[in-house]
C-alpha cells in the first residue's frame, strides 16, 4: 500500500465514524433545542399562572370593595348602623359577584362568595363581620393561600 491510501475497510471505518460523529451532534443539537422550547414553555406557564393569581385577587379586592358599598348603602337607610341581617346584605349585592376561584355565583356560606360573622376560610370568599351594636365592620377576602393582608373597615 502506498503511503496515504487507505484500505476499503479503513475508509468504511472513516465513513461511520464520521456519520457516529455527525449523528452525536445532531442528537445533541436537538436535544438542546427541545431543552430551550420546554423552558420557555415553562416560563410561559409560570407567568400565566402568576397573572391568573394576581387577577384572581384583585377580584376578591374588587368584591370587598362592591361589599363595603353595599353595606354602607344599607348603613344611611338604617340610620347609620350596620345590618347584622345577612338577608339584608344579600339582597342588595349584585347577582353577578363571582368567586374567583370557584367561579361559584352562590353568595352567602357554602363556598360560595362570602360568609358572614366569621372570617372566610377558603380561597376566593371574603366576609362581612359587623360589631354587636352594628357601629362598625370589617371586611376581609381570602386569597389563594390564606387571608388577605388587607381589610376593610368602617370608620368609627
Amino acid at each position: 500500500m502506498r503511503k496515504g491510501s487507505y484500505s476499503p475497510m479503513q475508509i468504511v471505518l472513516m465513513v461511520t465514524v464520521s456519520l457516529i460523529i455527525a449523528a452525536i451532534v445532531v442528537i445533541v443539537t436537538v436535544n438542546v433545542i427541545d431543552t430551550m422550547r420546554i423552558n420557555r414553555v415553562k416560563k410561559v406557564i409560570d407567568n400565566t399562572t402568576r397573572e391568573t393569581t394576581d387577577a384572581q385577587i384583585s377580584t376578591v379586592k374588587t368584591n370587598m370593595h362592591i361589599m363595603q358599598i353595599t353595606v354602607e348603602g344599607i348603613s344611611v337607610d338604617s340610620s347609620g348602623v350596620y345590618t347584622r341581617t345577612p338577608s339584608a346584605v344579600e339582597a342588595e349585592l349584585p347577582s353577578n359577584m363571582e368567586n374567583p376561584f370557584t367561579h361559584s355565583t352562590f353568595l352567602i356560606d357554602g363556598g360560595g362568595v362570602w360568609v358572614f360573622g366569621r372570617a372566610p376560610d377558603s380561597p376566593g370568599v371574603i366576609s362581612y363581620e359587623p360589631s354587636k351594636d352594628g357601629r362598625s365592620y370589617v371586611i376581609r377576602g381570602y386569597g389563594k393561600d390564606g387571608l388577605l393582608d388587607f381589610e376593610l373597615k368602617s370608620y368609627e
